[in-house]
């Protein structure tokens, strides 16, 4: 059995659990911060899909298509009111609510850009479509957990 979610699940926990406060920039952020946590620490991917490098950072394209509405403002409750929700003992929301609850939105981008990170040895100014792999996410997490006074 594996513990992956629907990424339209996991972000529509982080938007419950902030009480509908995160843009689609944050979210996209958290969501890739709890991933990587997770599959550091539990070994299988938290969410469904792939991250891409893009300019802004690792970003989830099918997710970043439903929320592209929302521009610069808050996500919208009824944007993800579709997707299931998690089941209470999913191993994963801790993950997803520290996000929420530890992650300060002022740091988010430095944390994702980090020059050990997944997305700075992945992205290329210009180029679409570069896949940030599991296995990228994996080994910046153990970057991450060996050096933290570099985060």
């Amino acid at each position: 059995m594996t513990n992956t979610v629907s990424v339209f699940s996991a972000a529509k926990r982080l938007g419950e659990h902030s009480g509908w406060t995160l843009t689609n920039l944050e979210m996209q952020k958290m969501l890739y911060m709890a991933h990587m946590y997770f599959l550091g620490e539990i070994q299988v991917p938290l969410v469904n899909g792939h991250f891409e490098a893009w300019a802004l950072g690792p970003v989830h394209p099918a997710l970043y298509h439903r929320l592209k509405i929302c521009r610069a403002d808050a996500v919208r409750e009824q944007i993800l009111a579709s997707a299931s929700s998690i089941e209470k003992n999913h191993p994963g929301l801790k993950h997803l609510d520290a996000a929420v609850e530890e992650l300060p939105r002022d740091r988010l981008v430095s944390y994702t850009h980090w020059q050990h990170g997944a997305w700075a040895k992945k992205y290329q100014r210009g180029v679409r479509g570069i896949i940030i792999t599991n296995e990228d996410i994996r080994e910046e997490y153990n970057h991450w957990m060996a050096i933290p006074d570099e985060q």
